[in-house]
């Protein structure tokens, strides 16, 4: 039997540990009328519901974006713009998050389990009911962030700054309050 050469290119890939998200272009078109992948300017874009797990996004500017309950388990969102987007009931499970901003979010009930988020800014955003349980939280930023009945079980604290303001040092090394649970 003879193989076509996308055939044999996606058995070469997956031999090489490759996913799908990793050789089938995205489907999700920016306003900007870019693909939403690395450095796009995908600010305020409809992504709602979107299946972008692993997905490379590095970079990417999703200001005021809405990505309520999409699937960015995994996903590369390294120096990523997502201030003001709506992240309610996301996955962002295992997603790196370094350096990205997440200042004024609403990320009520979303999955942060896992995710890489050192360096981030989380200024004032809403992880009201959130699974951050095992986020590495190094020199982040969450100062006003809203808490209440977040899961923060195993969550890395360095250097935080929490949100009252004080670093998770001068806290015990925790942003623990009565308002989270820490199961």
């Amino acid at each position: 039997m003879r193989l076509s050469k996308a055939a044999t290119l996606t058995i070469i890939l997956l031999a090489l540990g490759a996913t799908a998200a990793d050789k089938a272009p995205t489907q999700y078109k920016c306003p900007s009328g870019q693909s939403a992948g690395p450095d796009a300017n995908c600010a305020q874009a409809d992504l709602g519901a979107a299946e972008l797990p692993g997905a490379d996004l590095y970079g990417i500017n999703l200001r005021g974006a809405n990505l309520a309950g999409a699937n960015l388990a995994g996903a590369d969102l390294r120096h990523a713009n997502l201030e003001g987007a709506d992240l309610r009931g996301a996955n962002l499970s295992g997603a790196k998050l370094t350096l990205a901003n997440l200042g004024s979010a609403d990320a009520q009930k979303a999955n942060f389990r896992g995710a890489q988020m050192a360096l981030a800014t989380m200024r004032m955003t809403d992880f009201r009911g959130a699974d951050l349980d095992s986020a590495n939280l190094h020199f982040a930023t969450m100062k006003q962030a809203r808490l209440e009945g977040a899961k923060m079980s195993g969550v890395v604290f360095k250097a935080t700054t929490c949100p009252d303001g004080r670093l998770s040092e001068a806290r015990g090394n925790t942003c623990r309050d009565e308002t989270v649970s820490m199961r």
